[in-house]
């Protein structure tokens, strides 16, 4: 009786260990089906945006200081401003702030005198750099919606001109949205970025007239923020 039961228990477990060999082998062929049909387009693909939801990044950890530094030739070291809450659909948004001895109100009338206007002092914003990563893009759909735009902006344009077009000085495809300030014709450069997925928009800080530096401060971040960046999410206080 002790060995009829013995090989029973021997029997079952024989048994059973080739249905779990077989459910492997169905899912392993299961799997194998289902990454043949998306290959061929029969099945979509399920899409995710590269940061989900309202998540917020750490602009600490999203910002090369150094690079942007060098991107921009500024001689002091610059500093940070994290305004990334200002903005529900915003991911990031991170302010590059200029070095130096901030200037008294003495000194800055005698610069006022001698420049004629103040410019970026130490302290002020000197770019910003804004990213949308929520949402999930496309570069020739980008593209597109800017060109469509831009057709729209030049047909009712008046002088100054106001509104997008289309710009290559960056070295890639951006959305140049052009706002007039009085004398001064204020450079937004907004432009999907094939590293991280996200669209950037960079702008120059309230005190800036310096459209080459946004431009800098443009071609710096899309050339120093990648994919690492996306897992910077910033910590609820």
């Amino acid at each position: 009786m002790r060995i009829a039961f013995a090989a029973l228990a021997v029997s079952s477990l024989l048994g059973c260990g080739k249905e779990n060999a077989g459910a492997e082998e169905a899912a392993r062929q299961a799997e194998a089906e289902l990454k043949a049909k998306v290959d061929k387009g029969e099945v979509p693909k399920i899409l995710k945006p590269p940061v989900t939801g309202d998540a917020k990044l750490d602009c600490t950890k999203v910002i090369d200081l150094a690079a942007f530094q060098a991107g921009m030739n500024e001689k002091e070291p610059l500093t940070i401003s994290d305004a990334s809450n200002t903005d529900k659909e915003a991911t990031a948004i991170c302010n590059l702030v200029r070095g130096g001895k901030k200037l008294s109100a003495t000194e800055q009338a005698a610069l006022s005198k001698k420049e004629g206007k103040l410019g970026v002092l130490p302290g002020d914003p000197l770019c910003q750099v804004m990213m949308r990563c929520s949402t999930i893009e496309a570069a020739d759909k980008y593209r597109k919606k800017c060109e469509d735009q831009a057709n729209v902006d030049l047909k009712r344009a008046t002088m100054p001109f106001a509104g997008v077009r289309s710009d290559e000085s960056m070295g890639n495809f951006a959305c140049l949205q052009v706002v007039p300030t009085g004398a001064f014709d204020a450079h937004v450069f907004k432009f999907f970025d094939a590293d991280t997925k996200c669209v950037f928009e960079v702008r120059g800080g309230p005190s800036n007239q310096d459209n080459d530096l946004v431009r800098n401060c443009a071609k710096t971040a899309r050339d120093s923020i990648g994919p690492s960046a996306l897992t910077a999410v910033a910590t609820t206080k």
